[in-house]
């Protein structure tokens, strides 16, 4: 039985299951996307100071696997939240869902956080799980 029919077949969305939601290839892949795709220029257009700058993302995975619920949890601001949002939003892949401990997709709370290391002439982006 699902999990959804207490809850009237509301979509629950949950931070720990069997198997969590994964990006096609991996989180490697995923990280590679972003990689291409954010737009290192974004910093130097908002007048971002250099250092180091660490941002937070948290978006749901539904259960057909697309992305739902996005926002940013930190504050650095320069429109790098907005950056790493906007490659979220506009990557067209399809994850594969999280499973709960009876093998029925669920939809998944998760987080994916970004470091921007802004230098006077560069800008370089690596990332924590």
């Amino acid at each position: 039985r699902s999990i959804s029919r207490y809850f009237r077949g509301a979509d629950v969305v949950l931070e720990s299951a069997k198997t969590p939601p994964m990006y096609p290839g991996g989180q490697l892949a995923f990280e590679n996307y972003l990689r291409k795709s954010v737009n290192l220029s974004v910093p130097f257009a908002r007048k971002c100071p250099p250092g180091i700058y660490t941002i937070m993302i948290r978006f749901h995975i539904n259960q057909q696997g697309q992305i739902a619920n996005l926002g940013a949890e930190s504050g650095a601001g320069y429109g790098l939240e907005e950056e790493v949002m906007r490659c979220i939003l506009t990557n067209k892949e399809t994850w594969q869902p999280a499973r709960n401990v009876n093998n029925e997709t669920v939809s998944y709370a998760t987080r994916q956080m970004v470091v921007f290391v802004v230098e006077k002439q560069d800008v370089s982006i690596r990332f924590k799980n």
